[in-house]
């Protein structure tokens, strides 16, 4: 695995992050892992055995949150075979999305981790992929400070 390091003010749980790999050839399967101290994580990426894009959140929570949250590994097809694979994801403290090869293939994930998500890595199985670049993006909270009455205050 390789760690990357998110510049800040942009942080793991609260981040846009777009990323380029060359198009794959054989059984790689390939991607970032978020994850904490705790040993939490969130796997999303590309299965080049299967041709599609998976999510992986069997990890993404503590276990006594619910021992039927996430049981399998959610997948989508990839339809632009030919072409880099680009990642998009947008992440916050409670939900990943993804928008892979520039939208065409779109999925969305919540996620109950007992801390945010501080770490991201890239990670390849079963050979590898070139990564080409990527970009850090800060998100900012939709969230103010609370207001004097307790609520909160939206922008």
């Amino acid at each position: 695995m390789l760690k990357l390091d998110i510049p800040p003010p942009a942080t793991v749980s609260q981040s846009d992050l777009q990323l380029r790999f060359d198009r794959p050839t054989g059984a790689v399967r390939f991607g970032l892992v978020f994850s904490n101290a705790r040993g939490e994580e969130l796997r999303v990426g590309y299965d080049g055995t299967t041709g599609r894009y998976f999510s992986d959140r069997r990890k993404a929570a503590d276990p006594a949150f619910s021992p039927k949250f996430a049981p399998r590994i959610d997948t989508a097809p990839r339809t632009a075979m030919r072409q880099p694979v680009t990642l998009r994801l947008l992440m916050d403290a409670a939900s990943m999305e993804l928008f892979a090869d520039n939208g065409q293939t779109v999925m969305t994930e919540t996620i109950f981790p007992s801390e945010k998500f501080d770490r991201v890595a890239l990670f390849s199985e079963g050979g590898s992929v070139r990564f080409k670049g990527g970009t850090f993006y800060p998100m900012r909270s939709i969230w103010s400070a609370p207001s004097s009455s307790g609520g909160q205050d939206h922008d």
